[in-house]
């Protein structure tokens, strides 16, 4: 179950999930073009502090 959203003047996109079996909510959001700041590695993301509960 989900929904997902376009907004044609950009062409960005929310995609909306539901995963009822685990009572997962998944969102995702996607651009077509994006830049990163300055300082920035598109490579050396940190770990997330986040943990499955």
């Amino acid at each position: 179950m989900g929904f997902r959203f376009e907004y044609p003047d950009t062409d960005d996109i929310v995609d909306v999930d539901w995963y009822e079996p685990t009572g997962t909510l998944a969102v995702s959001v996607y651009a077509p073009c994006g830049k990163l700041p300055a300082g920035i590695d598109e490579y050396a993301w940190p770990d997330s502090e986040w943990s499955a509960g």
